[in-house]
């Protein structure tokens, strides 16, 4: 969409009553368009969507794959969630183990942004030149044996144990005064669609599918996910 188009719509808005009080209306309301550029604008809308859309179904998406793969927590989830009520969703010890786990054995948003070296440095025997872009994959960080035993197997019961886990050793929404905004957010979406979908439908993976993760900002699957859907027999239909 070119820049005559975003404030031609704008303006057709502006003439609109709207109850809606998303940033767009805030910024209309205020006559604060003409004092930002459309550019970053726009820019900004679009690190809103991954961050608040992308990121969470992503989440989702996997924790689903990954109860296929692993029937006891599956059959272990499952059955907290039944003997709940949804007035209950921030109180279930395992739901919250289970995205917990997830988010440490798959993290969409794999990066932290480029940093550029401002020297040569040998980080152990790695030879880093001066002026080379550097970003930490946090999917380093969340699989090193250093921090978790059996990094690479999806286990929720790591987070009901009394282990104190280094600083920094868990970061999936980043870390420090940058970290991300929206993480109780994301959080408590992942609850609510898990809690319904998992009342709602059995499912299982289609045999035929296998797995693979492309890795860019986002860390995602190659492929859509492959999953079998079985409508239970319940009051959520």
């Amino acid at each position: 969409m070119k820049e005559k188009d975003i404030r031609r719509k704008t303006l057709e808005q502006e003439g609109k009553n709207s109850e809606k009080e998303d940033i767009i209306n805030y910024l209309i309301k205020n006559k604060l368009l003409e004092k930002i550029d459309i550019q970053n604008i726009a820019q900004d809308f679009i690190a809103f969507y991954i961050a608040g859309i992308e990121t969470t179904s992503h989440l989702t998406g996997m924790i689903i794959y990954y109860l296929t793969q692993y029937k006891e927590v599956k059959e272990k989830l499952i059955k907290e969630i039944n003997g709940a009520q949804f007035e209950q969703i921030q109180t279930l010890v395992y739901l919250n183990a289970v995205i917990k786990e997830c988010l440490r054995f798959y993290t969409s948003a794999n990066q932290l942004g480029y940093r550029e070296a401002t020297k040569d440095h040998y980080l152990q025997n790695i030879f880093i030149p001066k002026g080379t872009l550097v970003t930490p994959l946090i999917i380093g960080i969340h699989r090193n044996p250093l921090y978790y035993e059996n990094p690479h197997v999806f286990d929720p019961e790591r987070w009901l144990k009394d282990i104190k886990y280094p600083p920094y050793s868990y970061i999936p929404f980043s870390a420090g005064k940058r970290n991300c905004l929206g993480q109780h957010m994301a959080s408590i979406e992942a609850k609510i669609i898990l809690y319904y979908f998992l009342k709602t439908f059995d499912f299982e993976c289609d045999e035929g599918f296998e797995l693979k993760m492309q890795n860019s900002f986002l860390y995602h699957p190659l492929d859509p996910l492959q999953i079998n859907l079985k409508v239970k027999n319940n009051e959520f239909i």
